[in-house]
C-alpha cells in the first residue's frame, strides 16, 4: 500500500463534496494523478446522502500532476481554511483558560488558576520582573560586600590596637557591642596573617553586621 493510499482526502473546498482520485494519460501516453470533485451536474454527494441535483459550485474542482502524492499533497492543501482552523483553535483554547503574554504557558480557568498564574509570575523567565530580581540581587551583593568591607576594616582596627584574645574581645563588646557569647569560639582562631578574615568570617557567620 502506497502512502497515498494512507492519506484521507480532503472534501471539495468549494462544495464539500466527496473527493476521488484517478489517472488518465497525455497524448503522448504520460500517465498522470489527478484528485478530483466527485460532485457533477446530475450527481451531487451531500451529507444527507445522494441528492439528485447538480453541484451547488458546478465546480468540477480538480488536480493533475506526474506524481499522485503531488496532486494528493495540493489537493489537501488549504492555506485559508487550516489558519481559520487554527484560529479557532487558538481562540476556543484561550477561552477555557488564561495564558502568559510573555512565556505563552496556559492556565485552564479552574479552582487553582489564580494560585497557578501567581506562582508561575515569580518564575516566569520571560517576566519582567525578573529583571527587577536580577536588579535586587546584584544591590543585595554590593551591600552585603559593603558591609563585609566595614566590619573587616572595624574588626582590623581592633586587632591592631588589642595585642591578646582578650584584649580583642573586651574591645569587640566596647566598639562592636558584640557579647561573650558571640565572641567565646575565637580562641579556636590562629592568630596568623589570616586572623583578621576569619574572625571576620566568623562573626558574620554569628550574624554580626
Amino acid at each position: 500500500m502506497s502512502n497515498t493510499e494512507k492519506v484521507e482526502l480532503a472534501p471539495c473546498p468549494f462544495c464539500g463534496s466527496d473527493a476521488e482520485k484517478y489517472t488518465e494519460h497525455t497524448p503522448y501516453n504520460a500517465k498522470l494523478y489527478g484528485v478530483s470533485c466527485k460532485a457533477t451536474d446530475s450527481d451531487y454527494h451531500g451529507e444527507d446522502g445522494v441528492i439528485d441535483d447538480w453541484c451547488p459550485a458546478n465546480c468540477g474542482e480538480h488536480v493533475t500532476f506526474s506524481k499522485e502524492s503531488d496532486a494528493v499533497d495540493v489537493w489537501n492543501t488549504r492555506p485559508i481554511e487550516d489558519a481559520l482552523n487554527a484560529r479557532i483553535a487558538e481562540l476556543e483554547r484561550k477561552t477555557k483558560g488564561t495564558y502568559c503574554a510573555y512565556c505563552g504557558d496556559e492556565f485552564l480557568f479552574d479552582e487553582e488558576c489564580a494560585s497557578k498564574v501567581t506562582e508561575h509570575i515569580y518564575k516566569c523567565p520571560e517576566h519582567p520582573m525578573r529583571d527587577k530580581d536580577k536588579r535586587i540581587a546584584e544591590l543585595e551583593q554590593q551591600l552585603a560586600e559593603a558591609k563585609r568591607a566595614n566590619l573587616e576594616q572595624r574588626v582590623e582596627d581592633i586587632c591592631v590596637g588589642a595585642k591578646t584574645l582578650d584584649a580583642i574581645k573586651f574591645a569587640l563588646w566596647m566598639r562592636l557591642g558584640i557579647p561573650d557569647e558571640v565572641t567565646q569560639e575565637i580562641e579556636h582562631l590562629e592568630q596568623d596573617e589570616m586572623f583578621t578574615k576569619n574572625l571576620t568570617n566568623y562573626l558574620i557567620e554569628q550574624g554580626v553586621e
